[in-house]
């Protein structure tokens, strides 16, 4: 099963732009439901397409969507690292402010301590997302 972002997740990645197909939505109630046919939508395309629409309010990406999106369109790389202890951090990187630099990258946020993989993804998503 695919690991979804939370629904609160899910609105500021749709506030900051995120625009990417997804198989899953949120409806307003915050329940998280399948699309007809189990089709991929768009937040541009619930907008725009009153009729089939119903209560959704935002598409539902999955980890690796947000992240590659966080990637490709703002340039921020979101990593989660175990410790010793066995919980899981996160890191945040992003390209150099110095051009010349080619092939590194600043880390700019790490934090957590939580005790999943996917909790410390999302944290760092949500962090990444204030970022930009």
């Amino acid at each position: 099963m695919e690991d979804i972002v939370s629904f609160e997740t899910a609105l500021i990645l749709k506030e900051r732009g995120f625009d990417c197909p997804a198989r899953k939505g949120y409806r307003e109630n915050k329940e998280l439901d399948s699309f007809t046919f189990n089709e991929s939508r768009t937040n541009d395309s619930l907008n725009r397409d009153k009729l089939d629409r119903k209560d959704f309010i935002s598409v539902a990406p999955t980890f690796y969507a947000a992240a590659k999106w966080l990637r490709e369109k703002h340039k921020l790389r979101v990593f989660v690292t175990q410790g010793v202890s066995g919980n899981f951090n996160f890191e945040i990187y992003k390209p150099p402010v110095v051009p010349n630099q080619i092939g590194r990258w600043d880390r700019v946020e790490n934090t957590a301590s939580v005790n999943t993989y996917e909790e410390a993804l999302e944290v760092g998503i949500n962090k990444a997302l204030t970022l930009i």
